[in-house]
């Protein structure tokens, strides 16, 4: 269960990193890790099954070598990048931004643009809307859910939007 949004690959390692750093906090840290991250994170296969649509992957059956995959309710995440520019809480719709893996200096290219969400003008920037979305891994993977660490029990994550779910008083 999460509110904002699940994520694998390169948040994760991240958030992986900011759990050993002990000299600094918040948005600091988390960039910090992330610049250090940019240039040792090796990236990993998986098959992102999110229906019919060639902005995913133009080969839906290809385990790319993906830097991240992100699925997106709401548009910023880690504290200052709005990874889903489209994404929308009441939209009934999930935001999927998937990144291939590139040289360390493109990933730097990409992380510039990322708080302000120009990245998903890349080229190695796949995104769609959908309700449903499945990731298909080797192994049961590590994720992370609102910035929370987890070990899937199962090789695969399935994603789906609860309409709603949440309740607000205001």
């Amino acid at each position: 269960t999460f509110v904002n949004a699940v994520g694998v690959g390169f948040d994760v390692a991240v958030l992986e990193r900011t759990t050993r750093a002990r000299w600094l906090r918040g948005n600091a840290l988390y960039a910090v890790t992330a610049f250090g991250a940019l240039f040792k994170y090796r990236g990993f296969s998986a098959t992102i099954d999110a229906g019919s649509d060639a902005r995913v992957h133009p080969d839906s059956t290809a385990r790319a070598p993906w830097l991240t995959i992100v699925i997106a309710n709401g548009q910023w995440f880690g504290g200052a990048f709005r990874i889903a520019p489209t994404a929308s809480l009441d939209d009934g719709k999930l935001d999927l931004v998937a990144i291939t893996d590139a040289s360390p200096f493109r990933r730097l290219q990409l992380f510039g643009s990322a708080p302000w969400g120009r990245h998903t003008r890349a080229s190695e920037v796949h995104t769609a809307q959908r309700v449903n979305v499945s990731i298909h891994f080797d192994t049961p993977p590590l994720f992370q859910a609102d910035g929370e660490l987890y070990r899937a029990t199962e090789p695969s994550l399935n994603i789906r939007v609860v309409p709603q779910s949440l309740r607000l008083i205001v």
